[in-house]
């Protein structure tokens, strides 16, 4: 079964989306599916959705009370922690 959907894209993504369909070589329609593809990978289960969500949220905040500068510390901050597990795993 296929379904078509339209795609309305805000001019402020524009330019992100062109480096998007520049960087993976696709057009429109193609990118979509390799988003939505990629998003259903990595979200898949009922609880990976619910970590992503929290991630994002905090994310979120984080940027609307500390800003750009703030957002990059929280990411080097989780990107601390990872490595952290991993090498805890290992």
């Amino acid at each position: 079964m296929v379904r078509k959907i339209e795609l309305i894209l805000p001019t402020e993504y524009e330019e992100a989306w062109e480096r998007l369909k520049s960087l993976y070589g696709l057009g429109d329609g193609e990118l979509l599916m390799k988003l939505i593809e990629t998003e259903l990978q990595t979200m898949k289960t009922r609880e990976h959705i619910e970590a992503y969500e929290k991630v994002e949220r905090a994310m979120r905040e984080i940027e609307e009370v500390a800003g750009i500068d703030g957002l990059i510390e929280f990411a080097n901050n989780v990107s601390l922690i990872a490595k952290k597990i991993r090498e805890a795993i290992e």
